[in-house]
C-alpha cells in the first residue's frame, strides 16, 4: 500500500506539474493567437468600413448625428466599436459615446494599438484607417476597436480547463499507479520471499525472473550473492568438520576461552577429563565455575597477568584418580590484545601409574632378593664357624644354600621372562603355530611332577583336543603356574582337576584345586606382580611371586582372559579362556623356534 500512495504521489506531482506548465504555455499561444486574429478582423472590418463612410462624408459633414448613427450601423455588422476622427482628435462619430469627446491625435498614426481597460480589467485592441475625405475636408481616420479577453476571465478559463484536464490526469494517473505499482510490489515481494529463504539458510533458493530491468538485476545480484555465500558455507563447514574431526580424535583436551574465561571450544578428550556431560551445557560458561580447581585456576590467572606460557601437573578426581600435564597459552589478535586462552590437557596417569610400578616393583624385587641373600650370608657365616667340627650341620647350610640360590635363580628366570612379554608381544606371536590342546596341558602337568609327587596330588584331566594357535611353549608355562600354584596351597593326598568345556566360541580351561582359597579382597589383585594374599606361606613354598602375573601375560598374549573363582577353606578354581583356531591360514603348520 506504502508503494502505491509513493507512486501516486510522485505521478501525480509530475503530471500535475506537466500540465500546469503545458496549459500556460497553451494559454499564452491562444492569446498571441487571438490577438493576430483580431488585428486581421479588425483589418479587414476597416477597409469594408472606408468604403461606406466614404459615400456617406457628404451625410456627416451635415450633420454628426448622422456620423454617430452610421458608426452605430457598422458597430452591429462588425461586432466592434467604431469612431470616425479628424487628424485634429476631433470625433465626428463614435458608436458607444457619441460624437462629444476628443482623442489623442498622436495614436491615429499608429495602424495597431492596444490600452487597458479598467472597467474590464483587460485590453482594447484599436485598428486605424486613413480615410481621404472630400474637397474642402481634412483627413480622416476610422477606427475599429474590440476588447480581448481581460485577466480575470483569461484566470477563470485557464482554471476551469486546467481543473478539468487535472482531474483526468489524476482518474488517469490512480489507474496507471495501481497498475504499476501492483505490478513492482509483486516483483518486490518475491525478492522480499527469496531474501527470507536464505536468510533461513536456503542458498540454493532462486529468485524469479522479473519484467522491471532494476529489479531482475537485483535479484540476479542477490543470487549470485546467494551462490557465493552457499559455496563459502559448505568451505566453512568443509573446514569446521575437519576441525571438529581433529579436535574429536585428539587424546589431549582441548579448551580454548575467550577473554573472559567462557567456554568457547571443547573437545570430547577434555569432557571425559573433566567428568563433564554434554558440550553444550558448558559452552559459553565461565570454565571458573564449571571446574574449581587451584592449580587450573592459578595457571589462568597466570595467563591473564601477562605470561605467554604456562605449565604444570595436575590431578583431577572423577572417581579414579587422573593425572593431566596442562599447558596454557595466550591466543592474541594483535601483541595488546588477547583474544582468549588455549588450554591443552595430557594424560599421564599411565605413565604415573607405571612410575608407581616401578617404585613398587623396585621395592618388591629388593625384598625378594634381600631375603635369600641375608639367609645365604648368615649360613655362610655359620658355615664358616663349623665346617671343619661338624661336616653334618656343614651339609645342611650347602644345601640351605643351594635352596636360597635357586630361589633367586627363579626370581631372576622369572623377571626375565615377564620383561619380554611385556616389551615384545610380536615376537610371541611370530611363533604360533595349531596343536591340541590336550598334549600341551600334558606336558604342563609333567612339568609340574616333582611338585605334585612330594604332596602326593591326583590330578584328573577331563580335556577336550580343541585346536588352539598359539605359542604352545608359552602356554605350558601358563598352565605349568597355574598348576604348581594349585599343588603348593593344596593338601597333601588332595586332588587337582583340569576340566575344559566351550564357551562363546572360545575353549574354557579350569584348573581347581582343593586348598586353602582366596579371600574376596585379594582375588582382584592376586595376578600383580610380588602379590601374595598370605606372604609367610608363599615364601615357604620357594615361589618367586611372579608366576600368576607371567600366565596373565601369557594369556593375553594369546587375545585370551583368565580369573579366578574362590572360596576360602574351600579352594580355588583358575580359568583361562583362549580363542579356538577357525580357518586360520597357518593351522596344521607348526612353526617352532629354535
Amino acid at each position: 500500500m506504502k508503494l502505491f500512495w509513493w507512486t501516486f504521489g510522485c505521478l501525480s506531482i509530475s503530471m500535475t506539474l506537466g500540465v500546469l506548465i503545458f496549459s500556460y504555455y497553451q494559454f499564452q499561444i491562444y492569446h498571441r493567437l487571438e490577438s493576430l486574429s483580431q488585428s486581421e478582423r479588425l483589418k479587414e472590418y476597416g477597409n469594408l468600413s472606408r468604403r461606406v463612410i466614404t459615400a456617406q462624408f457628404q451625410r456627416i459633414k451635415k450633420s454628426r448625428s448622422a456620423g454617430n448613427d452610421i458608426c452605430r450601423d457598422l458597430a452591429l455588422r462588425s461586432r466592434s466599436r467604431v469612431t470616425l476622427i479628424t487628424e485634429e482628435g476631433i470625433v465626428l462619430g463614435d458608436s458607444l459615446y457619441g460624437s462629444n469627446y476628443r482623442v489623442d491625435e498622436m495614436t491615429l498614426s499608429q495602424e495597431y494599438s492596444t490600452k487597458f481597460d479598467p472597467s474590464t480589467g483587460g485590453e482594447i485592441m484599436s485598428h486605424s484607417t486613413l480615410i481621404s475625405g472630400p474637397e474642402g475636408m481634412k483627413k480622416v481616420y476610422l477606427r475599429l476597436s474590440r476588447p480581448i479577453i481581460g485577466d480575470r476571465e483569461k484566470i477563470k478559463i485557464f482554471f476551469q480547463e486546467s481543473g478539468l484536464a487535472v482531474l483526468s490526469f489524476v482518474c488517469l494517473i490512480i489507474l496507471c499507479s495501481a497498475i504499476i505499482s501492483s505490478k513492482i510490489d509483486g516483483a518486490i515481494s518475491r525478492v522480499v520471499t527469496s531474501v527470507i529463504k536464505f536468510q533461513s539458510g536456503d542458498l540454493r533458493h532462486r529468485i524469479p525472473s522479473s519484467e522491471f530491468m532494476e529489479i531482475q538485476y537485483l535479484g540476479d545480484a542477490l543470487t549470485r550473492m546467494a551462490e557465493t555465500l552457499k559455496n563459502n558455507r559448505e568451505i566453512l563447514q568443509q573446514n569446521m568438520n575437519q576441525w571438529e574431526g581433529i579436535f574429536a580424535s585428539m587424546r589431549e583436551g582441548v579448551l580454548v576461552l575467550d577473554y573472559d574465561y567462557k567456554l568457547r571450544i571443547l573437545n570430547d578428550a577434555a569432557i571425559e577429563y573433566l567428568g563433564l556431560t554434554a558440550r553444550r551445557d558448558y559452552l559459553g560458561v565461565s570454565l571458573l565455575d564449571v571446574i574449581r580447581h587451584p592449580e587450573l585456576n592459578a595457571i589462568i590467572r597466570s595467563l591473564s597477568e601477562g605470561d605467554q606460557y604456562e605449565e604444570s601437573d595436575i590431578e583431577i578426581d572423577t572417581g579414579d584418580k587422573s593425572y593431566y600435564v596442562i599447558s596454557g597459552t595466550r591466543l592474541k589478535v594483535n601483541p595488546e590484545q588477547p583474544m582468549g586462552y588455549l588450554l591443552v590437557l595430557r594424560d599421564i596417569t599411565r605413565i604415573r601409574k607405571l612410575e608407581r610400578v616401578r617404585k613398587d616393583f623396585v621395592a618388591n624385587v629388593s625384598h625378594e632378593l634381600k631375603t635369600p641373600i641375608t639367609v645365604i650370608k648368615g649360613v655362610v657365616e655359620s658355615l664358616s664357624d663349623c665346617i671343619q667340627d661338624d661336616p653334618a650341620r656343614a651339609a645342611n647350610f650347602v644345601d640351605t644354600i643351594d635352596r636360597n640360590t635357586d630361589r633367586i635363580n627363579r626370581i631372576i628366570d622369572d623377571l626375565l621372562c615377564l620383561a619380554n612379554l611385556e616389551q615384545d608381544d610380536s615376537q610371541s606371536r611370530d611363533e604360533f603355530y595349531s596343536r591340541g590342546i590336550a598334549e600341551t596341558v600334558a606336558d604342563a602337568v609333567a612339568a609340574c611332577k616333582t611338585t605334585l609327587s612330594q604332596k602326593e596330588i591326583e590330578v584328573k584331566i577331563k580335556i577336550e583336543d580343541e585346536v588352539i594357535l598359539g605359542n604352545h611353549r608359552l602356554l605350558e608355562q601358563a598352565l605349568s603356574n597355574l598348576i604348581d600354584n594349585a599343588a603348593k596351597y593344596s593338601k597333601r593326598n588332595s586332588i587337582i582337576s583340569l576340566e575344559s568345556r566351550i564357551v562363546d566360541n572360545s575353549l574354557e580351561l579350569r584348573v581347581q584345586d582343593a586348598g586353602i582359597g582366596i579371600a574376596a579382597s585379594h582375588q582382584r589383585r592376586i595376578f600383580q606382580r610380588f602379590y601374595r594374599a598370605d606372604s609367610s606361606r608363599d615364601r615357604s613354598t620357594g615361589g618367586s611371586g611372579l608366576g600368576l602375573a607371567i600366565a596373565k601375560h601369557i594369556i593375553q598374549v594369546h587375545g585370551g582372559t583368565i580369573g579366578v573363582e574362590s572360596t576360602p577353606g574351600k579352594g580355588s578354581c583358575f580359568f583361562v579362556r583362549l580363542p579356538i583356531a577357525v580357518d586360520d591360514p597357518r593351522i596344521d603348520q607348526p612353526v617352532l623356534s629354535a
